[in-house]
């Protein structure tokens, strides 16, 4: 039905100046449009000439050769009363972030104008290979007096707010371009970069208010139902019922039956939208008497003469891990609520790819399917080149790293997130170098020594300054899985069989491996360690590291050796490992000795989704601890060592 009306339409529109000229032997005509025909006030199926007199008479009051017939020429006709109509110059609320069907002022603007005040229509997206995204409204709202030079002018939403110190409030951006003559009544604005920048990380670009997601622009169609949301009257729809009204071919639209008005002073700048919510004009004017009816631009001419196009979000529903990828997850933001934040994916540092899958609401040209990335060390290319929906960034990273990765189809910007690769450098921050030492009674002598550490988190932006605004993935808190224990099937390791699970109490958590040694040629009889009665390490050597590289077969507990919470303390977690080996005083003979080789891994890792992650290279560290047997009664220190590396284990 709608495209034999267009048909009709496109008819009566090349016929419209031979038609003009059947009217000019007819006084009282003031104007000539396209559209739908009325009965007694009510819209039929019918499109014809509207044509409009300057005030319609009963026809036994017309001259018979004044007196316009039905149909001229093969051509329906309608006769209607001609009423004046003006520009309009109310919703006053803040919105952000920004969307169309908003008021907005001009920088200079005076109370009781009607100029400068207005309806931002929607965004918009320029023509000219830049892709700037701009604020459409009608020229006679961005300007106050006609006489102005309006570009580069401040325009406020809902206004802009100068406070006597300089200081300015709520401006969205600037004046970038206006045009106004006899078809088309249009501006844009520049929109300022953190508006510009909260428009597009919300995802609000495409939207007006109350109406939702815009689809396109479209030619405006007779008797066709449309919407607008206007700052001044709201929400309010109508009827198309004339295409080609006035001498400058405008939009006529009169209101629904629920609708006392279609637009007032305010609504200016608005734009049309029909059912498929597609733009097809820009509303500038409403009668003079009472503002019930609404008259607009096609809104073809306003996108040319302007050099822009109606934004229109690409289909992108959702941006995923791809099945194959078991190392990367999607984490929830710190901001809350999750619509607020952008998405998070977060992986450690290491070999293989992150793999992302974008998936399309409809149907999408492969060729058409770009991505992006903000950090030029962590490039994002295709899997492959028949599919652009799925690409893969390299773990194989110098350090952790943040970056944003961008998605567009056919140039338009679909989806933004962010992906992290994280990892935490870890260094020595103190030493405790060999001490040996006797028990307070005497009966064991000891030797103890060891390293604080501490892991630095990579990237530093992943722990917020702001915990209210930054908006980043959230790892804060207690763990909320255990960490693995030695496999079942490992051999000759420390801790076969023993939990570990409480060994990490946050999501982050520095942990320990090792092996050990004993070298005790004369047999010395061995004691337990006095703090872990049953403890096997004083007594057993273990030759094996565990063969999950995330286990920590020397972490049992966190006690007061770790510092787990790089929130609470300048981005890192920390840990001290100082070991202490005995031997009875009274056990033994003179010269004997006894060696306890200890090789260690200091290392961080972070509980990622379901699973836990090493995020930090392996710190090398050995305790070679050697006792000589110095008196019938005493133990003594025979050049232990302690040293960063593994070497004569």
């Amino acid at each position: 039905m709608q495209s034999d009306i267009y048909t009709r339409q496109l008819f009566l529109l090349q016929n419209k100046d031979l038609f003009r000229r059947l009217l000019e032997k007819f006084s009282g005509v003031v104007n000539l449009g396209i559209g739908v025909k009325e009965i007694n006030g009510l819209l039929t199926d019918q499109i014809c000439y509207r044509i409009y007199v300057s005030k319609k008479l009963p026809p036994h009051e017309i001259p018979a050769d004044q007196l316009i017939p039905a149909e001229m020429n093969g051509f329906t006709t309608d006769i209607l009363d001609w009423e004046e109509y003006e520009e309009m110059v109310l919703d006053a609320s803040k919105a952000r972030p920004l969307m169309g069907g908003v008021q907005i002022k001009n920088d200079h603007y005076r109370f009781g104008s009607t100029r400068g005040v207005g309806t931002l229509g929607c965004l918009a997206v320029m023509n000219d290979g830049s892709n700037k995204l701009v604020g459409l409204t009608n020229e006679h709202v961005v300007r106050l007096n006609p006489a102005d030079n309006i570009i580069g002018k401040d325009i406020g939403q809902p206004h802009k707010i100068k406070k006597c110190c300089g200081c300015t409030y709520n401006v969205i951006g600037k004046v970038l371009g206006a045009v106004k003559n006899f078809e088309v009544d249009c501006a844009i604005i520049d929109l300022d970069g953190d508006i510009a920048s909260e428009i597009i990380r919300n995802d609000k670009r495409g939207e007006i208010k109350e109406i939702g997601k815009l689809t396109g622009s479209a030619p405006a169609v007779a008797a066709d139902i449309v919407t607008k949301r206007g700052a001044a009257t709201g929400l309010t729809q109508g009827t198309i019922v004339d295409v080609a009204f006035d001498l400058t071919n405008q939009i006529l639209i009169r209101p629904l039956p629920a609708h006392a008005k279609f637009a007032d002073f305010g609504d200016s700048g608005s734009v049309i939208v029909n059912a498929a919510k597609k733009v097809v004009g820009l509303l500038w004017a409403a009668n003079r008497t009472q503002k019930a009816q609404g008259v607009a631009n096609h809104i073809g001419p306003v996108l040319s003469a302007l050099n822009i196009r109606i934004f229109v979000a690409p289909p992108v529903t959702t941006i995923s891990v791809d099945p194959a990828d078991t190392k990367t997850h999607q984490i929830p933001s710190t901001i809350l609520p999750a619509e607020l934040s952008v998405q998070h994916f977060v992986t450690a540092k290491g070999t293989g790819d992150i793999l992302l899958k974008a998936t399309f609401a409809e149907p999408v040209d492969n060729a058409k399917i770009t991505w992006t990335s903000s950090d030029p060390g962590a490039p994002v290319t295709p899997v492959s080149a028949a599919d652009n929906s799925l690409v893969k960034i390299s773990r194989n990273v110098p350090a952790g790293l943040k970056t944003t990765i961008t998605v567009f189809v056919e140039g338009e910007f679909a989806k933004r997130f962010d992906v992290w690769i994280v990892w935490a450098a870890g260094s020595i921050i103190n030493t405790l170098n060999p001490i040996g030492q006797n028990s307070s009674d005497s009966t064991l002598f000891s030797i103890t020594g060891g390293f604080n550490f501490e892991f630095k988190i990579q990237p530093a932006s992943i722990i917020p300054d702001n915990p209210i605004l930054d908006d980043v993935p959230n790892f804060k808190g207690n763990k909320t899985i255990d960490p693995p224990d030695v496999p079942t099937g490992d051999i000759d390791v420390y801790q076969q069989g023993i939990s570990l699970a409480g060994g990490a109490d946050k999501k982050w958590d520095v942990s320990r491996r090792l092996i050990h040694k004993i070298i005790n040629p004369s047999n010395v009889p061995l004691p337990e360690d006095p703090s872990d009665p049953g403890g096997l390490i004083f007594n057993t050597s273990y030759g094996t590291f565990p063969s999950d590289p995330v286990v920590g077969n020397d972490d049992k507990g966190v006690l007061e050796d770790e510092m787990n919470d790089p929130y609470d303390d300048f981005k890192r977690i920390t840990s001290r490992d100082n070991p202490q080996f005995f031997l009875r005083n009274a056990d033994g003979t003179i010269g004997d000795t006894v060696e306890h080789r200890v090789n260690f891994q200091e290392f961080a890792r972070l509980q990622i989704g379901d699973s836990w992650y090493v995020i930090s290279d392996y710190l090398l560290w050995r305790f070679h601890l050697k006792f000589k047997k110095l008196s019938a009664t005493q133990w003594g220190d025979d050049n232990s060592i302690l040293a960063l590396n593994h070497d004569d284990f």
